[in-house]
């Protein structure tokens, strides 16, 4: 079992969810440690995280520049790694040790296919033997890598079905909090997360916990209206119906963006930047909510099509709606609009799929 938990947080929320993450992966590696069916379980990462002292942690602080394609081959070779499971820090939270011992077995099976929570967009995925790996040529982020080694003829993908546990990935401040609030993350990680990040204006981070606790209880309620706009995947919309009785709206776009590079090629397009463009930030978002009660937007889809490429902190900053802390341009109009109008949630593609289930599945 390899799990990578790294990078040098850019600013004081990056920082806090940093944390986050590495209290996740040291958990993750503990469930590891404990299903029984891993030999060995590694941490890999370039800053301290405090974990069981059964894990072997591996330091990439000299792997420079990082790639991860690179580093994931480089830990198999020297560790000396056959069959595996990979994990990123902030990826199957939700699992338990019964659903690894279950995941390893699932890709003993698969004799050599890659076995991936996503087959487009891998959090996790795992290999019963090291060979695909053993190269030069691999992609420097995970989620493409096992779609990747598949178009090359190198490795079939053989997907998970779907679930929430397997889906569910913290790769923003609003992912964290919905994690915090599902009752299955442990007391540590829910203080770290509930605590939150230094700097932000007076009360902002709880405004936003109010908002996604208030979207739990409108998903708990009969005929509810709610909307979710940006990377909605048809398993997620599926689970939302089967555990509710809300009317959902749907606006589902540029699925797989990142795995086909259409956010690096600027070819990313959206219903809503248009109409921004038309009606202005705010008032787009106001027209939204007249439709609706709740609105929870994957706005990475809006930054693609904007050609934006927000550095991470500058996101973060978005999701939570401090707009008081980012410079002139679209994401603090967009922070300032959503902060304005009530009822409106920001984050990435979790928060309109296994995100809005997990808030969707609890009592």
């Amino acid at each position: 079992m390899v799990v990578f938990e790294g990078g040098r947080p850019a600013g004081d929320v990056d920082g806090w969810l940093s944390e986050v993450r590495g209290k996740m992966a040291a958990e993750l590696a503990l469930k590891g440690l404990g299903c029984g069916a891993f030999s060995e379980v590694l941490l890999v990462g370039d800053r301290r995280i405090e974990a069981d002292s059964r894990v072997r942690k591996v330091d990439s602080s000299h792997y420079r520049p990082f790639h991860f394609g690179k580093a994931l081959s480089r830990v198999l070779k020297e560790k000396a790694i056959g069959g595996f499971c990979y994990f990123s820090g902030g990826s199957a939270s939700l699992y338990t040790e019964a659903d690894l011992a279950k995941l390893a077995i699932t890709v003993e099976k698969a004799q050599g296919g890659i076995v991936a929570n996503n087959a487009y967009s891998a959090d996790f995925f795992g290999c019963s033997t090291n060979a695909p790996f053993m190269t030069e040529d691999l992609p420097d982020q995970d989620n493409c890598l096992p779609i990747y080694l598949a178009d090359r003829g190198r490795a079939k993908t053989v997907p998970l079905p779907y679930s929430p546990e397997a889906s569910f990935d913290v790769d923003t401040p609003t992912d964290a909090i919905i994690l915090s609030m599902s009752g299955r993350c442990g007391d540590v990680i829910e203080k770290a997360v509930l605590k939150g990040p230094p700097g932000l204006p007076e009360g902002r981070f709880r405004h936003c916990v109010r908002r996604i606790r208030r979207t739990r209880e409108l998903m708990h309620r009969e005929f509810s209206d709610i909307t979710l706009m940006g990377r909605v995947g048809p398993a997620a919309v599926i689970e939302l119906n089967r555990l509710t009785r809300c009317r959902y709206r749907l606006f589902s776009e540029e699925r797989g963006m990142r795995s086909f590079g259409r956010d690096e090629e600027g070819t990313a397009r959206t219903f809503i930047a248009g109409m921004m463009k038309l009606m202005g930030v705010k008032e787009a978002l106001e027209f939204m909510m007249s439709q609706t009660e709740c609105l929870l937007f994957d706005d990475r889809v809006l930054f693609a099509a904007a050609g934006l490429k927000p550095r991470a902190e500058d996101r973060y900053l978005c999701d939570l709606m401090a707009w008081e802390l980012l410079p002139e341009g679209m994401l603090r109009d967009l922070a300032k609009a959503a902060f304005e109008v009530e009822g409106v949630c920001l984050g990435g593609h979790s928060l309109v799929n296994s995100g809005a289930v997990v808030l969707a599945g609890q009592a």
